[in-house]
């Protein structure tokens, strides 16, 4: 989630990142892109893993357990949405500049079992100081013959009021290492 400019004109930038040795494939995050483009950040990034597409699948459309997998989310209840779509009432975890705290806020989900594809975009006025939010988790087998399943989560964030410039760069830094606790997350419960 590399320097962050919130400058009046747009400003994008991108970093790779990547962790671990690179010994073991599954074993690696990879931050494939993190940018700040028009007041909107925007990260993507993925893990290999030798679990099978629907046991990945399977934990994240599992609402209920959630806080179990993810350190961020304190709740998270479902509801029903419309046209086979959830709705999600989470109370989330932040942390910034040695300040933490919890806000509530309501997703619309969507699911699509046959692409192993969970999206969720945030319900228009249910998060205090985010103006939009929308992701995306893709779960598909890896190219080639290894027999091992990419995971990868596109998070796109649009803060209802812009950080002040003298902590942009914090800021972006900030939303990578948060991306990057989420497919973190993710892959140690695929691991248990």
């Amino acid at each position: 989630m590399s320097g962050l400019s919130t400058r009046d004109e747009d400003c994008a930038e991108t970093a790779v990142m990547e962790a671990g040795d690179g010994g073991d494939p599954t074993s690696d995050i990879v931050l494939e892109q993190v940018t700040y483009e028009a007041g909107v950040y925007k990260a993507v990034g993925s893990f290999l893993t030798a679990a099978s597409p629907p046991t990945v699948y399977d934990l994240l459309t599992d609402y209920p357990t959630l806080p179990r997998i993810f350190t961020s989310i304190a709740e998270c209840r479902e509801e029903a949405g419309k046209e086979g779509d959830s709705l999600l009432r989470q109370t989330c975890l932040w942390e910034f500049l040695g300040f933490s705290g919890q806000f509530d806020s309501l997703l619309r989900v969507s699911e699509d079992p046959a692409m192993h594809r969970v999206s969720f975009s945030l319900v228009p006025g249910q998060s205090g100081f985010l103006a939009d939010l929308t992701g995306t988790w893709s779960v598909q087998a890896a190219p080639g013959d290894a027999g091992l399943t990419r995971t990868q989560y596109s998070l796109a964030v649009h803060l209802a009021s812009k950080p002040p410039h003298a902590i942009g760069s914090l800021a972006k830094a900030i939303f990578a290492s948060q991306v990057k606790a989420m497919l973190s997350d993710l892959q140690q419960a695929v691991g248990r």
